[in-house]
């Protein structure tokens, strides 16, 4: 792995001074040296939480809350049911973050680590990775400095959220706090796991890690049959429920008694559908049932996808019906119920494809329409860019924006698209293809 050391020597030098400094007594950099805190009294008719584990997931170097505070609260912006955050790397200026429990390290974009200086515009291409060693990042109320920061493409993700993302938070940063995320506020609180005490009315259930990543048990319904297994929760999937296709004649293709369809999400390179989608019977979180939820199945046993000891992921579009409170030192996943939680889970009615190309993915462009559905009987062609909605130029609407609109049921849409050149208007009404 090669690092840019020419641009992060001095913060590694900074972590080394620091760590010095947090063995003298009375000096308060790093986590707090308060006693840790005891596991909070279970809610009324809530499940009692359990006992702290002995093993705990590795731990940022310096952390530094502002005025020796032991919580930060970061206005998020929730966009195709993508949590993202602010983020000042090395002094620099804001970047777009997306918080990501299911990544491991946290990363910035190659293309904007190079806009930044923080690496050459053009790294070697010596075969390994580059990594930023101890960046200093920064949100409102906290600093960080994490080990490392991982320099990798992101445009995959960019291009389908229609979006420029310049980095993603991962598991390495999120396991030193109890993180809770509001959904519904648009906020996310850092808090000092050391200091933090529950005494809410959440319904807790197990957290247990496996490979660094977090996950519960959980029980879908599907064809008749009822199986509990361990999910991941993931605020980097938009989605409500994803199941992995795991490789292995024990292993049986849920979905295949399930009406399916292509998902409208397509895959990064937009080669065809990231998933596929169905609608299951049931999923049940601790006491909470989803009745018919929209379910993903995914086409690929590589990566991750392939961990036999994980079912698949709960996503964003289950965990916003919530606040989601990740009590990593407890190991325990707390959930509180919020208005949101009756919302049916939906998903594209309109039959396109969408991803986005061009300055900051603004330009929407179609790369597959389904057969027997309202985009494909209003005349829309893959290929086609979408550069109006109702009277609205689509250069002044995200694609998030657009995927939600498509999402309402029965909804009369009329798109303006250019096709090499000439100029067409198009009119259809959306309907549950699910």
């Amino acid at each position: 792995m090669r690092t840019d050391r020419a641009r992060g020597w001095t913060y590694a030098a900074l972590i080394s001074l620091l760590a010095v400094l947090e063995a003298i007594p009375g000096i308060g950099f790093g986590q707090s040296n308060a006693a840790p805190a005891s596991p909070a009294p279970a809610a009324q008719g809530a499940a009692a939480p359990p006992p702290a584990m002995q093993s705990a997931p590795p731990a940022v170097p310096v952390i530094l809350f502002d005025g020796r505070g032991n919580v930060a609260q970061i206005p998020f912006e929730f966009s195709g049911n993508e949590i993202l955050i602010p983020m000042h790397v090395n002094r620099m200026q804001p970047s777009l973050f997306m918080v990501d429990s299911r990544e491991k390290i946290s990363a910035i974009d190659t293309e904007h680590a190079g806009e930044l200086h923080l690496i050459d515009a053009q790294p070697a291409s010596s075969g390994g990775d580059t990594t930023i060693p101890g960046p200093a990042l920064r949100v409102p109320g906290l600093q960080m400095i994490p080990r490392i920061l991982d320099v990798t493409s992101l445009h995959g993700i960019s291009a389908q959220q229609g979006r420029a993302i310049q980095g993603r938070v991962g598991t390495d940063i999120l396991n030193s706090f109890v993180v809770e995320v509001n959904y519904s506020r648009s906020t996310i609180q850092f808090h000092d796991p050391a200091t933090y005490q529950y005494d809410g009315k959440g319904t807790y259930l197990p957290l247990t890690y496996i490979d660094d990543l977090p996950t519960i048990k959980a029980t879908a319904t599907i064809s008749g049959r009822s199986h509990e297994q361990n999910f991941l929760i993931d605020t980097g999937f938009s989605g409500a429920v994803l199941f992995w296709k795991h490789a292995g004649p024990r292993n049986v293709q849920l979905y295949r008694h399930t009406r399916t369809r292509p998902s409208a999400i397509p895959l990064p390179d937009a080669s065809g559908p990231s998933t596929l989608q169905g609608r299951i019977k049931l999923l049940k979180i601790g006491p909470v049932p989803f009745e018919k939820p929209v379910a993903d199945f995914s086409l690929t046993d590589s990566g991750i996808a392939a961990h036999p000891e994980i079912a698949g992921a709960i996503g964003n579009e289950i965990l916003r019906r919530f606040v989601v409170i990740f009590d990593v030192p407890h190991h325990r996943l707390i959930l509180e119920l919020s208005r949101q939680l009756q919302q049916d889970v939906e998903t594209d009615m309109s039959g396109m494809s969408l991803i986005g190309e061009g300055p900051s993915e603004r330009t929407i462009r179609v790369v597959a329409v389904q057969d027997k559905t309202p985009a494909k009987a209003a005349g829309i062609q893959k290929g086609d860019t979408i550069v109006g909605v109702e009277a609205q130029p689509a250069v002044e609407l995200r694609l998030a924006e657009l995927r939600s609109l498509l999402q309402q049921p029965v909804r009369q849409c009329r798109l303006t698209l250019d096709r090499n050149g000439k100029s067409i208007e198009v009119k259809f009404l959306t309907r549950r293809l699910l």
